[in-house]
């Protein structure tokens, strides 16, 4: 029997708690999208096939954001400072440092793809992609740090 009840109680609920659900839900598809893909790579016959094989070699080409995010992830989740790195109100910026910040990290993914795309054609050294993972980290404890809101 399915809940009506609960889905009119999902229609009446804040603003920020349908971005949470949302926010949640799309956590959730990803992972099983992920796994799915997974299945069927287990089920062709390349040997040693699977996501993280091939996340790894796209990240290593061209794809330079995919390291750097995963270190803003990081940093955003399990280093975050309580202080936050830039004043939006001395700055004069519009809208609140919660989404500038969120900007910030979009548009340096934004160039690295830009120049993972037009420069890199050869795989790069393990050293570039530490230095990458490195760098997301910083900018994930100052730049996007979950502490912030709590």
């Amino acid at each position: 029997i399915y809940n009506f009840q609960m889905m009119f109680t999902l229609l009446s609920i804040s603003l920020t708690d349908k971005y949470y659900w949302l926010a949640v839900w799309a956590v959730l598809g990803l992972i099983g999208l992920l796994f799915i893909v997974e299945i069927f790579l287990k089920l062709n016959d390349t040997p040693y096939d699977n996501v993280n094989r091939i996340i790894r070699k796209w990240a290593s080409k061209q794809f330079y954001f995919v390291t750097f995010l995963a270190g803003v992830v990081s940093g955003h989740l399990f280093l975050g400072s309580t202080v936050n790195w830039v004043d939006c109100d001395k700055l004069g910026i519009q809208f609140s440092c919660d989404t500038f910040n969120i900007l910030v990290v979009a548009a340096l993914c934004i160039v690295l793809l830009i120049i993972g795309l037009l420069t890199q054609k050869e795989p790069t050294k393990e050293r570039t992609q530490y230095i990458l993972y490195a760098a997301g980290l910083v900018v994930g404890h100052f730049g996007w740090s979950l502490n912030i809101y709590v």
